[in-house]
């Protein structure tokens, strides 16, 4: 039960009338090709991409480099052109290119992923390269867990805890959601690897319930997933700004979205994430080789770095994380080329994000919203004159962007520092 979007032809006339801001550091001449060139992009990019099936990747505009997995690789009709569409099981790395004024180019790739999500759910998780980013997949193709096409549908037989669905977290140990009363209809696509758990889809909700909830005869022959054993391109590497392109800002970014307010992980760069529910990352300094730190920021209600460890670190919304990187070059993608770093080896704590950041990502604003499961226009930051330090405040214009932060807030689990800047109680 994959999920398609249907393209609205009235987004592309919203997007035609909407004034792309440039800095005023590049000429009227050079002003006007790059507001043509993201124009173009981002109308391409919608009519392109906007209705692709899950676990594919789509070539959105012009240009992308690919390596793909054999035989598709050798073809160089497969992904050579916009509206290009190839299984994600097939990508090894995707590398759009910076914005190229003289070509009118800027290269976008969107991949619609499975990731942890249970099958026949109705969402996915999207990533999208944006001009310079690369995305070079960590999950080696003969290794990755292949998810059923269409999940198995039962009805519990007794009392069962429903429990958070990740895939880096063993379910014995995650979160309970709820109680599933006997009789409940699910839909199950997977056991775990003690045979003590089936993930499934309860009221539209993701989660583990306990074998012994279900009738032994509907599950059998369910594939097993292990808190090791990860889809395709769940894990990957990534740098951005590679050939940063002549307009300004030269936004290179890496968007990655799950169901709005749903625990998916990911692991980035080696850092395992867990988002709810909109992140963006790049790599400092941009461009090639890849820099020494990552920046992930928090568009979207939370992420976890390291979730269920000691080490955990929580991400507000608004807020970013530094993380550090090993001076040493070796091979960790499946591509087999020695261009990542060792690390990670540091981790910042959450800061608010700055308003320089915040200009750049706002490139994703004139990105078609039907790219995204949810739109996601970046916070404002307001610093109120007044005696003393600055104060700031942070401003969503959507309020479910807070949901999590707030729930936090009111467990003691975030610092009252960082709860004041969205005025919300502690114990």
């Amino acid at each position: 039960m994959n999920s398609r979007r249907v393209i609205d032809v009235s987004l592309i006339c919203l997007i035609l009338a909407t004034a792309f801001a440039v800095p005023s550091k590049v000429n009227a001449q050079e002003n006007n090709t790059c507001i043509a060139t993201i124009r173009e992009a981002a109308i391409q990019t919608l009519m392109n991409c906007a209705g692709s099936d899950l676990n594919t990747a789509c070539y959105a505009f012009d240009t992308i480099e690919r390596v793909l997995a054999d035989p598709l690789d050798a073809d160089d009709e497969v992904f050579s052109k916009p509206g290009d569409t190839v299984q994600s099981a097939d990508v090894i790395t995707l590398r759009p290119s910076a914005i190229n004024t003289k070509d009118k180019t800027w290269g976008i790739t969107v991949l619609h992923l499975q990731a942890g999500l249970p099958s026949g759910f109705e969402d996915n998780v999207v990533v999208v390269g944006l001009g310079g980013a690369e995305i070079e997949s960590g999950v080696p193709i003969a290794d990755a867990f292949v998810p059923l096409e269409e999940p198995v549908s039962l009805t519990t037989v007794e009392v069962g805890e429903l429990r958070t669905a990740t895939t880096l977290t063993v379910p014995d140990e995650s979160e309970v959601l709820g109680i599933v009363p006997a009789g409940t209809p699910a839909l199950a696509d997977a056991v775990s690897e003690n045979g003590a758990w089936v993930r499934v889809i309860v009221d539209e909700t993701p989660g583990w319930i306990s074998a012994a909830a279900v009738n032994s005869d509907d599950i059998a022959g369910l594939p097993t997933l292990d808190d090791e054993h990860l889809t395709a391109v769940q894990k990957f590497y990534t740098r951005t700004g590679i050939d940063a392109g002549s307009c300004l800002p030269r936004s290179s970014w890496v968007i990655v979205q799950g169901p709005k307010s749903v625990p998916v992980d990911v692991v980035i760069n080696d850092v395992p994430i867990r988002i709810e529910s909109t992140i963006a990352v790049r790599t400092i300094e941009a461009g090639e080789p890849v820099g020494l730190q990552m920046q992930i920021l928090v568009l979207y209600g939370v992420a976890r770095i390291n979730p269920d460890t000691d080490e955990e670190i929580i991400i507000p919304p608004g807020y970013t994380v530094m993380v550090g990187f090993g001076p040493d070059f070796v091979s960790k993608g499946i591509e087999g080329d020695e261009d990542e770093r060792t690390g990670p080896i540091s981790f910042g704590q959450p800061t608010i994000v700055d308003q320089s950041v915040l200009d750049d990502i706002g490139i994703i604003e004139e990105l078609p919203p039907d790219l995204f499961n949810y739109e996601i226009p970046p916070p404002i930051i307001i610093t109120p004159s007044g005696i003393g330090g600055p104060i700031i405040d942070l401003i969503f214009t959507d309020p479910g962007a807070l949901a999590q932060i707030q729930q936090l807030c009111s467990q003691g689990v975030i610092p009252v520092a960082i709860c004041q800047v969205f005025n919300f109680p502690t114990p």
